[in-house]
C-alpha cells in the first residue's frame, strides 16, 4: 500500500485485491432480483444501476470513480480485463478506501458482457462528448431539469480517457448521455464526468 511513499507511520501488509470475473447480468424480475452470471451470486435492487469502465487506464481516474460509485450507492462496478488500470495501492489511496469496501468485477470481453446483459433486458447508457446520428442524445445540463433516463435495469458505460467509447460498445448502447457545458472546453475528466452522470441517472 505504501509503495515507498509517505505512510504517516503506519503500514499494514495485506494480500492484493483481485477483480472477480462475470459473464453478464441476468434478467431482473418484478421484485428486483437478478444474478451475477459467472459466479452465480444473487442481488436485489428495485432500480439497479451498474457502472462499466471500458479501458480506463489512469489509476487516479479509477480510484476517483470507485470512490464516487461507493458514495452514491451504485449497485456494481465492472472493468474490462484488458487495457485497464489494475487494482493497486495508488487506486486504493485515491479511492479513499472504497476499493476495499466494494467488490470490483471484470469482464474478459466487455462487448460480450454488455451484449448479453442487454439481451437480458438491461439498458446500456453510453457516456459521450459527441452526438450520435443514430441514437437520441440525453443531455445533462446545469439547470438540473428532469432527465429521461431509463429507470429499470441500467448500465452506464464510460470510455477510455483519450479515445472514449470503442465503436463496438457505442453501437450496443440503447441511449447516449452527454454533458452540456462551455463549448470552448468541450469535455471533462472521465472521473468528473462519471460523477455527474451517475448522480443524474441515480
Amino acid at each position: 500500500m505504501s509503495g515507498n511513499r509517505p505512510h504517516q507511520g503506519v503500514v499494514l501488509e495485506a494480500s492484493p485485491l483481485k477483480t472477480v470475473e462475470l459473464s453478464h447480468l441476468s434478467f431482473v424480475d418484478s421484485e428486483g432480483r437478478y444474478t451475477l452470471e459467472g459466479i452465480g451470486e444473487s442481488r436485489q435492487s428495485t432500480k439497479p444501476l451498474w457502472l462499466a469502465m471500458d479501458q480506463i487506464q489512469d489509476p487516479h481516474n479509477l480510484g476517483s470513480i470507485l470512490r464516487t460509485s461507493y458514495f452514491l450507492g451504485i449497485d456494481g462496478v465492472i472493468v474490462s480485463s484488458k487495457n485497464s488500470a489494475p487494482l493497486s495501492p495508488t487506486v486504493s489511496k485515491v479511492s479513499a478506501g472504497a476499493m476495499e469496501l466494494m467488490p470490483v468485477y471484470s469482464a474478459k470481453n466487455l462487448v460480450n458482457f454488455l451484449s448479453a446483459s442487454k439481451e437480458a433486458g438491461w439498458s446500456i447508457i453510453g457516456a459521450s462528448a459527441l452526438s450520435s446520428p443514430s441514437k437520441g442524445i440525453i443531455h445533462v445540463d446545469k439547470e438540473h431539469h428532469p432527465i429521461p433516463f431509463p429507470t429499470h435495469a441500467r448500465i452506464l458505460v464510460v470510455g477510455n480517457e483519450g479515445k472514449g467509447l470503442r465503436t463496438h460498445i457505442h453501437r450496443l448502447c440503447t441511449s447516449i448521455a452527454s454533458i452540456q457545458g462551455n463549448p470552448i472546453i468541450n469535455s471533462l475528466n472521465v472521473g468528473v464526468a462519471t460523477a455527474i452522470l451517475l448522480q443524474a441517472i441515480h
